[in-house]
C-alpha cells in the first residue's frame, strides 16, 4: 500500500498556505484606551439604570464585563471614574445637539425647528445619567469641582460653536449669546419636568421662549444680511 504524503493540510496544491494572514497585534496603548472607555460607558449606563447611589464599582465592572483590577488600573477611586464619566457624557450630549444643526437656519420657523431637534437629541438616557451625577456632586466636593470645571469647558465649546455657526450670518452680541445660554438652562428645566411626568413638547413656557429666541436670531441674521447703504458720489468738478 502506497505511503500517504505528509504534506500539511494547510498547504494548497501550489504550495501556498491556506491560513489567513495574522491580524496585526493591537498596541497596549490602544487596549488601555478601549478598556478605559468601556469602564466610562459602563459607569454611565449603570448610573442610568440604578441611580448614582447604587452604582457601585462592582456593578460597573459587571456591566463592562471587566474585573475590579481593570478598574483600579485606570481609576484609583470612584470619584475619578465619575469625573471621567462627566466629561464623556457632556461631550456626548453636546455632540448630539450640534449634529442636528447641519444646515444654517434663516427663518424663525426653521430656527424653532432646530431648537426642537436639539431638545429631542438631548433628552435621552445620557442626560438622565448626567443629572444623577449632577445632584450627587452637591455633597461630594471632588465631584462638584470636576463638574464645575467640565461644565465651564463645554459651555465655552458651545459658545465657540455657536459663534462659528452664525459667523457669516449675524454678529452675535454678548447679550444674544447669553440668551442662547439661557436656552440651555431652559432645556434642563424642561427635562426635569419630563422626568416628573410632564410633557416638554407642549409646555407653554418652552414654546414661548423657543419662539422669542428664534425671533431674536432671525432678526440679527436679517440685519446682518441687509445691504449696506452706498455713500452718495460727490460731483466731479470741471475746471
Amino acid at each position: 500500500m502506497p505511503r500517504k504524503s505528509r504534506i500539511s493540510r494547510a498547504t494548497t496544491e501550489k504550495g501556498t498556505s491556506r491560513r489567513p494572514p495574522r491580524a496585526p497585534r493591537r498596541r497596549q496603548k490602544d487596549r488601555n484606551a478601549e478598556t478605559r472607555l468601556k469602564l466610562i460607558d459602563a459607569a454611565a449606563r449603570t448610573i442610568f439604570k440604578l441611580g448614582y447611589g447604587r452604582a457601585s464599582i462592582g456593578e460597573i465592572v459587571k456591566e463592562a464585563g471587566l474585573s475590579k483590577g481593570a478598574h483600579l488600573h485606570h481609576f484609583q477611586t470612584k470619584e475619578q471614574l465619575m469625573a471621567a464619566t462627566i466629561e464623556h457624557l457632556f461631550a456626548e450630549v453636546r455632540a448630539r445637539q450640534e449634529r442636528v444643526a447641519i444646515k444654517k437656519p434663516s427663518t424663525v420657523e426653521v430656527i424653532e425647528a432646530r431648537f426642537e431637534d436639539a431638545a429631542e437629541a438631548a433628552f435621552d438616557w445620557r442626560f438622565i445619567a448626567l443629572l444623577e451625577i449632577w445632584m450627587a456632586s452637591r455633597t461630594e466636593p471632588l465631584l462638584h469641582k470636576a463638574f464645575i470645571a467640565y461644565e465651564a469647558r463645554h459651555a465655552a465649546a458651545r459658545r465657540r460653536w455657536v459663534e462659528e455657526y452664525f459667523a457669516d450670518e449675524a454678529r452675535l452680541t454678548p447679550d444674544l449669546l447669553n440668551i442662547l445660554g439661557g436656552l440651555n438652562f431652559l432645556l434642563r428645566g424642561l427635562f426635569l419636568q419630563q422626568i416628573l411626568g410632564g410633557e416638554w413638547r407642549t409646555d407653554p413656557t418652552w414654546r414661548y421662549w423657543r419662539h422669542v429666541i428664534a425671533k431674536l436670531l432671525a432678526d440679527a441674521m436679517a440685519k446682518q444680511r441687509a445691504p449696506k447703504p452706498v455713500p452718495p458720489r460727490l460731483p466731479v468738478s470741471v475746471s
